[in-house]
């Protein structure tokens, strides 16, 4: 099985920041459905990070086994790849004041799967699935 970040095209071009768990890719002809419907699907364990800023240029998706976010920009596209439950939670937590501080609204879209819902409660992320 392929990892996300070899999915994409090879005129997309990997920064590494900070630490080998952090990288970024541009690509400024994708949109946020090509993360819904291909490289971040409900059915392969992601669940969607709703936010009042979603539109086809903006998204952020987060796997809760695989502990990886992925953020879409408007073509910039980031990837972290925690550690741990710790790092996991803090990042996802911070992603959620920021947009609760911004818009008043943040939330996990787990598809309703109860699996997946034990694995975010198991990060202690529970208070945000909706």
């Amino acid at each position: 099985m392929q990892t996300l970040l070899q999915l994409w095209p090879a005129m997309a071009y990997p920064h590494d920041l900070e630490s080998m768990n952090k990288t970024e890719l541009f690509d400024g002809e994708m949109n946020r459905y090509s993360f819904d419907f291909g490289h971040c699907r409900l059915n392969d364990g992601w669940a969607q990070l709703d936010t009042e800023q979603d539109f086809s240029h903006y998204g952020n998706w987060a796997h809760p086994e695989r502990l990886h976010i992925v953020s879409f920009v408007e073509g910039d596209i980031t990837v972290i790849k925690c550690e741990d439950s710790d790092e996991f939670r803090n990042r996802i937590e911070e992603i959620a004041a920021f947009h609760i501080g911004m818009d008043g609204r943040f939330s996990i879209d787990a598809g309703g799967d109860r699996k997946r819902e034990r694995e975010w409660n198991g990060h202690g992320l529970k208070c945000y699935l909706r």
